[in-house]
């Protein structure tokens, strides 16, 4: 029953993670075009400028937000429900002196944003205004707020946080829409953002006190001892949050050192369809997390190298499926969804994706080398990738613009995440270092083969008019993907066990 339990558990949390994100890939589809033509190339530069310079800022969550996650999840475990309010008390604390401390720093960048970046000076007051309200839903508001949200994630009460990230994407999306159609520009988008985080993190707050059993949040349950012990593990996931950041965020800032506000209008949102496919992969690699931790109490070597290999399998098929459409239809894409123009971010839009797709094992991996007891590994791994991607993304923005800032973010997948960390994976649970890599990455790759010969066949002998038209091309050549992956790369024994789960779901 335990088993049947957790199995309906993990799918319903499954579920829920692609259903929430399904909406915000469709709200982002829809918007993005919506937004772009309504405030410009430059407005939306400045918005994604703003967005990535304080996204830098997140970094202040000194990788608490893993600790609360982690440790939530154990006190539930062990019925340490005292230890579980100290926690949340303590960390709630931390977070908000952060908040101010963040806050600070936020009024010393105002004080210089327009001139370090080379803000036109017809944009000056609309970059100090947006620059606040980012900050607001970003930092100073969102960094206290998040612990709620973190303590709900370690219950695993994931599925209510879905529900209530779809009800708050499409809150945000009607405000959006209702504001740009009244002419309220750039700066009502950011307030727009603002109110659906403080509506989510309110709805999470009002969760914590209903659904938690003996929930308690406050200050006098401060405990610096507590504090020590967390940040033995948040300290390790801090640096892996840092590379994560540098990933998401630091490209159009060096975008903007090199180019016009224009060039990084049109690299984000190449970096943001990247982005949003590799959240579609964490969606599902996002789960395994505790699964492994679990394991890991249990001393169940096998199911954790399973994990490694089988599931890491499964992850990066989808990625090599999305990369190969990319490097199909990346152009005509671009200027059917965004408009004439942006097509000339197709060449970077492919080495990210690509990126995206070989990154997908070392997910999958420093998830389980972090729940395993490897955290200071993971984190030595991602601090190596901050220094080789910024590295390499300035010295070749100047020869190939904006691909060279891409290749920066390939180079340190392939030398940190596919070799450094792939090969440490395969030496602890002893795989050999080539048949890890072959069992994760051929499957896919072969099926994507077939896929591009297929995809590009239709391609050539009927160019696609319109963007519909691209989507019905890439269902046949995605049914022929899947069918050979099934057949061929799928094992007896996954396909039993993947059975075994849908009956035990069906009678449940």
């Amino acid at each position: 029953m335990a088993q049947t339990s957790r199995t309906r558990q993990f799918a319903l949390n499954a579920a829920g993670n692609y259903l929430r994100f399904g909406v915000a890939l469709l709200s982002v589809f829809f918007l993005t075009p919506i937004i772009i033509s309504s405030v410009g190339k430059d407005d939306y530069g400045l918005w994604t400028l703003i967005n990535s310079a304080l996204g830098i800022l997140g970094l202040l969550d000194l990788g608490f937000g893993n600790g609360i996650i982690k440790y939530t999840a154990e006190c539930k475990g062990s019925g340490d429900l005292a230890k579980r309010n100290k926690i949340i008390s303590t960390l709630f604390v931390v977070y908000s002196m952060l908040s101010v401390f963040g806050t600070v720093i936020i009024c010393i960048i105002a004080l210089y944003f327009t001139r370090i970046f080379d803000i036109p000076v017809s944009q000056t007051v609309k970059s100090n205004i947006l620059l606040w309200i980012v900050a607001g839903r970003s930092v100073i508001a969102y960094l206290p707020l998040s612990v709620f949200r973190g303590i709900l994630f370690g219950e695993q009460q994931i599925f209510q946080i879905n529900v209530v990230q779809i009800f708050s994407t499409i809150f945000n999306v009607f405000l959006v829409i209702v504001g740009l159609k009244l002419g309220y520009g750039i700066v009502f988008l950011a307030v727009a953002n603002f109110l659906a985080l403080i509506l989510e993190h309110l709805v999470y707050i009002f969760l914590c006190h209903t659904n938690i059993t003996e929930f308690e949040l406050s200050i006098k349950l401060f405990d610096r001892k507590i504090l020590w012990e967390v940040f033995s593990f948040s300290g390790y996931s801090f640096i892996i949050s840092v590379s994560a950041l540098i990933l998401l965020r630091t490209d159009p800032l060096i975008v903007k050192m090199f180019m016009p506000l224009s060039a990084v209008s049109i690299y984000s949102i190449a970096l943001k369809i990247a982005e949003n496919a590799l959240l579609l992969i964490k969606q599902y690699v996002n789960i395994l997390g505790p699964l492994v931790a679990e394991l890991k109490g249990s001393g169940d070597e096998i199911k954790i190298r399973f994990i490694l290999v089988n599931c890491a399998k499964f992850a990066f098929a989808p990625a090599a499926l999305m990369a190969t459409a990319s490097l199909l239809y990346s152009r005509e894409g671009l200027s059917f969804w965004i408009g004439k123009g942006f097509e000339e971010g197709a060449g970077a839009l492919n080495i990210l994706m690509l990126a995206m797709a070989l990154s997908v094992p070392q997910m999958v991996a420093s998830s389980v080398l972090g729940m395993t007891g490897e955290h200071k590994f993971t984190a030595a791994a991602a601090l190596i990738s901050i220094i080789v991607n910024v590295g390499f993304s300035i010295a070749l923005a100047i020869p190939l613009q904006m691909n060279g800032v891409a290749w920066g973010t390939f180079i340190a997948v392939l030398i940190v995440d596919i070799i450094f960390v792939g090969y440490r994976a395969s030496k602890i649970y002893k795989i050999p270092f080539i048949s890890y890599n072959a069992r994760i990455l051929l499957p896919g790759t072969i099926s994507s083969l077939i896929f591009l010969i297929l995809g590009y066949s239709m391609k050539y002998f009927y160019p696609p008019g319109s963007l519909l038209a691209i989507f019905l091309q890439l269902v046949p050549p995605s049914i022929i993907f899947a069918m050979i992956f099934w057949y061929f790369f799928v094992e007896a024994s996954e396909k039993e066990l993947f059975a075994t789960k849908i009956f035990r779901l069906k009678k449940a």
